[in-house]
């Protein structure tokens, strides 16, 4: 158990220590977060090696007690939480590592950090959890940290703006996915994932595949698949090293990895793998067309990041669980390159826009045979990595028979190539633009080399014929399909020729095709992201806001006109009640007190205390009485 929870801990230490040194912390931050990471990153590899070597092995522990239920938590190590742990841990370390020249004189260099050590505590915790609850708590603490790192330059409009943007997108999926974990644990009455998928065997298909709907919702927030993808491409307005860390390897990665966790689950439902498959292929293919018309070189990686995780759901949906986690793995590296690599050249040339760079390949060598070598394990070039995990989603589909959606990942192929081939033939090949660009220090370069080493070397398990991830994910490999391999070879070849084509030789007027009125109208959609910010802006943002506005009308004119009459017909009683009072009730009391205070006034005065007086009282009295005895007598007699 301690093994296990100083993975994520030590990054915490570190975050409590830099956020407690505060401004001290400036010159020396990068070593505390560094030697965390690299702290996690042995324990990582241990706990790798132990798995393998002896199987997963977890701990569970009484967290709290609700009435007759016991809330249990606890971490655990399989083959799919060590494969994350190597994967977070290692493209954590880089972007430390990189980030001490990207992030260098920085007014808060200290807390960049220090959010970038919790997020990486957060994503490690994720992994490890073996129960729902405590991978919401870390997956929740993992947005917070991206809304701090989009926003980290908040001085800056678009990098606050965009903040605020990906965390209220993401809070839409969240909430699909916190009511997920609520039907878990009402109709399981356990948040722990091997009891949840033992509960599950004899639940009704319907309540399945409503659980695992609601769950990918937080897949479709997190890892920005179509409709809740707008999010991603506005956030490259932070650090570069951050979106290599959080915005391409990992965080955008916890979707796929929460399908991939919950396959025993949905595996039960059909149609849940269906929506799954889907919706991977809108978003793969949709981002790759956007992707080609970009402009600003993150944001064509942004859009790159939306397409491969599409095909990560492509491959899930096909229910090959191994193929989409395989490309998960593969992707989080070169993938993490590509950006390094971008922020290598925006670091150079102070410039995103791809129209501002061209012929750094002379100055800037590493950098761009690096970037190169990750843009050609994107378009899936044998023998590198990306050739053989995209293959694995292609063979899926193919034995599958979901031909729509394996169409519209050939052709996401085909453009992926293209789009990568235009960046690379622009940036590093094109026209040199006159500035004193030069390449980037060691601390920035050699994290460029170890990634590609992986890049290349991750490709050696599937051309050696081991299949170790597979079967370390405890799938039988199967032998590569070679008309699938050859085709999705040739698929991206031709992409590639094509962008040499037209921004290297020149060969096909550009200038002529982009004022084809198809093409123009075209182009004008896929700038415009399809429409979908406007979509959203209008008739989402703007009908809420309009119906605030008519909940603050009603407030105003309806509660508060109820309030406020109340408040008159009450005043007027009020003053009806005082009158009342004053005038009848006091009148009347008033009045009686007068008439007694008179006649105590007037009676006084036979108490005069003389005798003379009392006699004359009596002997007045009884000639009154005898004179009504005589009365009396006369009337009748007595």
């Amino acid at each position: 158990m301690l093994q296990l929870a100083l993975i994520p801990l030590l990054c915490v230490a570190s975050f409590i220590v830099l956020v407690t040194a505060g401004r001290r912390a400036r010159e020396w931050a990068h070593y505390v977060g560094i030697v965390t990471v690299l702290g996690s990153f042995g324990l990582s590899v241990a706990t790798f090696a132990r798995v393998m070597s002896g199987g997963p092995f977890s701990h569970t522990f009484a967290w709290v007690k609700l009435g007759s239920k016991t809330i249990q938590l606890g971490l655990q190590a399989d083959p799919l939480t060590a494969v994350m742990l190597l994967v977070i841990s290692i493209v954590s370390l880089m972007v430390n590592v990189y980030s001490i020249g990207y992030m260098h004189g920085d007014e808060r260099y200290h807390w960049y950090y220090a959010v970038l050590s919790l997020f990486t505590a957060a994503m490690l915790s994720l992994v490890l959890a073996n129960n729902y609850l405590l991978m919401y708590m870390s997956w929740e603490i993992m947005g917070l940290c991206s809304y701090l790192l989009i926003g980290f330059w908040f001085e800056k409009e678009e990098a606050y703006n965009a903040s605020k943007k990906a965390f209220l997108v993401t809070r839409v999926g969240d909430v699909g996915f916190g009511l997920g974990i609520i039907a878990i644990f009402a109709t399981t009455g356990t948040f722990v994932f091997r009891d949840v998928f033992h509960a599950a065997e004899g639940m009704a298909p319907a309540l399945i595949t409503l659980i695992t709907l609601f769950l990918f919702c937080g897949a479709i927030g997190k890892s920005a698949q179509f409709p809740l993808h707008v999010w991603l491409p506005d956030a490259m307005a932070g650090p570069t090293p951050a979106s290599a860390l959080i915005h391409a390897a990992t965080m955008v990665a916890a979707g796929v990895y929460l399908v991939a966790r919950s396959f025993p689950l949905f595996e039960l439902s059909e149609t849940s793998l269906a929506v799954v498959a889907t919706i991977g292929a809108i978003t793969a293919l949709g981002a790759a067309l956007i992707a080609v018309v970009q402009l600003d070189i993150k944001k064509v990686l942004a859009y790159s990041t939306i397409s491969q995780l599409g095909y990560m759901m492509m491959g899930l949906g096909a229910g090959s669980y191994v193929a989409g986690m395989w490309h998960l793995t593969t992707h989080a590296f070169f993938k993490a390159l590509l950006f390094l690599g971008s922020g290598s050249v925006i670091h150079a040339v102070h410039s995103q826009d791809i129209r501002d760079m061209g012929g750094l390949s002379k100055k800037m060598p590493i950098t761009t045979w690096t970037f190169i070598i990750g843009s050609l394990a994107l378009a899936g070039i044998f023998p590198l990595s990306g050739f053989f995990s995209k293959d694995e989603i292609l063979a899926a589909l193919y034995h599958k028979h979901m031909w729509p959606i394996l169409g519209a990942a050939i052709l996401g192929a085909f453009l992926t190539a293209f789009y990568m081939a235009r960046v690379c033939f622009v940036v590093f090949f094109g026209r040199e633009k006159g500035h004193h660009a030069h390449e980037s220090p060691l601390v920035m370069t050699v994290p460029l080399v170890i990634l590609t080493a992986i890049t290349v070397g991750l490709g050696l398990d599937a051309r050696l014929g081991a299949h170790f991830f597979t079967e370390f994910l405890g799938e039988h490999p199967e032998p590569i399909n070679l008309m699938i391999a050859l085709g999705s070879t040739a698929v991206a070849l031709s992409g590639i020729a094509v962008g040499w084509l037209v921004y290297h030789r020149r060969a096909i007027p550009l200038g002529t095709v982009k004022k084809q009125r198809l093409v123009m109208y075209a182009t004008t959609v896929l700038r415009n992201k399809f429409g979908l910010d406007e979509l959203y802006e209008h008739y989402v943002v703007g009908a809420f806001i309009k119906f605030c506005d008519f909940c603050a009308w009603f407030d105003r004119t309806v509660v508060d006109g109820i309030v406020n009459g109340a408040a008159s017909v009450t005043l007027v009683a009020a003053r009806a009640a005082g009158w009342f009072d004053t005038h009848i009730v006091d009148g009347i009391v008033n009045g009686l007190g007068f008439v007694v205070m008179g006649a105590g006034k007037r009676l006084r005065y036979a108490q005069t205390g003389r005798l003379q007086s009392y006699a004359q009282w009596m002997y007045g009295t009884l000639i009154v009485i005898i004179l009504f005895i005589l009365w009396l007598t006369l009337r009748g007699g007595l």
